[in-house]
């Protein structure tokens, strides 16, 4: 049976911790997620990520047959690993950084902040509606090959990175010789520059050109 075909059931998941539940009236929260976005399950928590968190979402999925979830609480790029459903369809609702962080806490503008909160819910919430389950289509495979294409210090940077990783890597060089345009030169400009407030004069002590390390960036590629 394909995922279209599969019954729905929505699970909205709202975290109070992280200063969110000192800012927003989750039970307002709460209700625009089960009103607005017609959420068939909506429960709170006051640490959504920790392995509480983690265990009621993943109890609403084994026993209650929730397949699509919200969580709402703070960006997609945080708590990755604790919030990893990929048996599922889910979408994070950025209510942290999005609104909270955001805006000021103010008693003026605490209206208002609630209202772009219940927003983001409802836009997520319409969003969770459209997803289905990701599938591979069977044709996806690994490959551990790597072509890096040119010698420079762009090209080593990417072959040594990528071989460390764990990918056989094969670097293509038009010139015959490692090292491109830095091989060339006698030092480099130095990364760092003169601590603020250092003086504009011959006797100052400014940073002073480097060696470029480009010998043991080849060497480390050659090997």
């Amino acid at each position: 049976m394909s995922d279209e075909q599969v019954e729905k059931k929505y699970g909205a998941y709202i975290c109070t911790g992280c200063g969110i539940g000192d800012r927003l009236d989750a039970g307002e929260l709460e209700s625009t997620a089960s009103r607005d976005g017609r959420m068939n399950v909506v429960k709170q928590h006051e640490m959504l990520c920790s392995k509480e968190g983690v265990q009621m979402i993943r109890d609403d999925i084994d026993n209650d047959g929730v397949n699509h979830a919200v969580i709402i609480a703070c960006s997609r790029r945080a708590k990755v690993e604790a919030f990893d459903f990929n048996d599922i369809a889910m979408t994070r609702c950025n209510i942290r950084e999005g609104v909270i962080w955001a805006r000021p806490d103010t008693d003026e503008a605490k209206e208002t902040t609630q209202e772009m909160a219940n927003d983001y819910i409802r836009m997520s919430c319409g969003e969770i509606k459209q997803m289905n389950k990701p599938s591979a289509s069977g044709q996806q495979s690994r490959n551990p090959n790597v072509l890096v294409v040119g010698g420079g210090i762009t090209g080593m940077t990417a072959a040594i990175e990528a071989a460390e990783a764990g990918y056989t890597v094969h670097l293509v060089e038009k010139s015959g010789a490692l090292g491109g345009h830095v091989a060339q030169l006698h030092k480099r400009v130095p990364f760092k520059a003169a601590p603020q407030g250092t003086p504009n004069s011959p006797d100052a002590n400014l940073p002073m050109p480097e060696d470029t390390g480009i010998e043991d960036m080849i060497a480390a590629v050659e090997g």
